[in-house]
């Protein structure tokens, strides 16, 4: 039982929604048709996305913009605006 306390004060969000989509299966059974509702073309965009993502973050790109694109700032504000832009 501490495991579990453990775990959800870790993922919060995931605990939330896992709440939820058991409480929506009272106010809604589940049913045959909630497999039409699935747009899978969008899901597995959305999963090469993440995965191309992860990869680039392993490689260290994202460290390597962030870094080129600090040194290309003199001061703070400049740097701001690099980051609201």
């Amino acid at each position: 039982m501490n495991h579990i306390l453990t775990f959800c004060k870790k993922q919060v969000v995931l605990s939330i929604s896992f709440i939820l989509a058991i409480l929506s299966c009272f106010i809604t059974p589940p049913s045959k048709r909630y497999l039409s509702y699935i747009d899978y073309r969008t899901i597995m965009l959305l999963f090469s996305f993440m995965c191309v993502i992860s990869g680039l973050r392993r490689l260290g790109i994202f460290d390597k913009m962030s870094n080129y694109l600090l040194t290309k700032v003199k001061n703070e504000k400049k740097a701001l605006l690099l980051y609201w832009s």
